[in-house]
Order: C-alpha cells, then sequence, then structure tokens
C-alpha cells in the first residue's frame, strides 16, 4: 500500500504543477503553448474582475479589494508572471454546487490557497469525501505537529463525542454503514 500511495502522491504533485514551478514560463508558454496546464484558457483581468469565480469572489472580499480595484489588483498578478497582455492563465475548476465548469485564475488560487489534493473519486461524491479528506488532514497534521513532541510521537485517539463538534462532519450523512451509498450535502458554515 505505502508504494501505490508515494505514487499517488507524486501523481498528484505533478499534475498540480508543484514539483518544478517553474521560473522560465515564457520558455514554457513558448514549447508547450500553456504556462501551467494544457487545458487552461488565457482570460482578461477585466472579464475576471467582472465576473469572478466563487474563490476569486472570496479573495476580494477577505482583503476588502472593492469592484473599482479589482482589475488593477489583478493586473499585479500579470505582472509579477511576466505577462503583458493583462490576461491570467484560468483552469477549468467543477462547482459542485452550481453543478457547472468555471475557468479560475490558477496564480491568484496558488498564491492564496495551494492544493487541497487531487479530490479524485469514481462519482462525485467519492472526489468530494476525498477533498474533504484532503482538508481534514491538512488540517489534523497543522494542530497536532506541535502536540507530538509532547506525547512522544503518538497522538491520542478522539472520543466520537469529540468527533462530532466539529464543524464540516454534518457535511458528510452516512446513511448507513454497512451501506456504500454516501450522500454529501453541501452547507455554508454561516
Amino acid at each position: 500500500y505505502s508504494t501505490a500511495s508515494g505514487y499517488a502522491e507524486l501523481m498528484e504533485r505533478l499534475n498540480n504543477n508543484l514539483i518544478a514551478l517553474r521560473d522560465e514560463r515564457d520558455a514554457l508558454k513558448n514549447d508547450t503553448g500553456f504556462y501551467n496546464f494544457p487545458d487552461e484558457k488565457m482570460i482578461s483581468v477585466e472579464e475576471i474582475a467582472a465576473s469572478p469565480d466563487p474563490f476569486t469572489e472570496f479573495v476580494f472580499s477577505a482583503l476588502e479589494i472593492d469592484d473599482s480595484s479589482r482589475t488593477d489588483f489583478l493586473k499585479l498578478f500579470c505582472e509579477a508572471y511576466g505577462i503583458e497582455d493583462d490576461t491570467l492563465p484560468c483552469v477549468p475548476f467543477a462547482d459542485p454546487v452550481s453543478g457547472i465548469i468555471r475557468y479560475i485564475p490558477f496564480r491568484v488560487v496558488a498564491r492564496f490557497a495551494g492544493s487541497n489534493g487531487m479530490a479524485a473519486g469514481n462519482t462525485l461524491d467519492e472526489a468530494m469525501v476525498q477533498g474533504l479528506s484532503e482538508i481534514f488532514e491538512r488540517e489534523a497534521s497543522r494542530r497536532t505537529l506541535p502536540l507530538r513532541w509532547q506525547w512522544n510521537g503518538r497522538l491520542p485517539k478522539p472520543c466520537r463525542a469529540e468527533i462530532r463538534n466539529f464543524l464540516l462532519i454534518p457535511a458528510i450523512l452516512v446513511r448507513s454503514r454497512n451501506q456504500r451509498d454516501i450522500s454529501i450535502s453541501p452547507m455554508c458554515a454561516n
């Protein structure tokens, strides 16, 4: 299992462009026809600012960037990556709430979020469970890493009552322990 897991992690990093983030983006574009991924589209910063995807809208809101400053903010990414025509490479994202494919600016996502893994699965439900598992894994690691020294490298087992207190647990509704049928309910954290 560990070899398969290692290969899966390698493929995840390759597919998410995390092994060799190139400084020579112009050379990559000239050699391959794309900056990051073959299915990317170059979208103008004006179009992104006028109709942002949910993640970019979140970034604008979190940084308190008003409508009149959005284009200038996005142009900073063009300058940082040497793109002279005020467009950004955007990659397809399957929005599970609306059910449509949206294009999101890859550099904005990479700057503010990084990767939560591949979130792959044989079905959309499996992929969503995998994506949530990736998020839980990173959060658990972030929270427990400083404590591992106190526990001599061993983590305590959490009790079920404690696990139920976490905010995202209601997002996954398991109908039965004996069935393989899992239902995902998108929930807001409001």
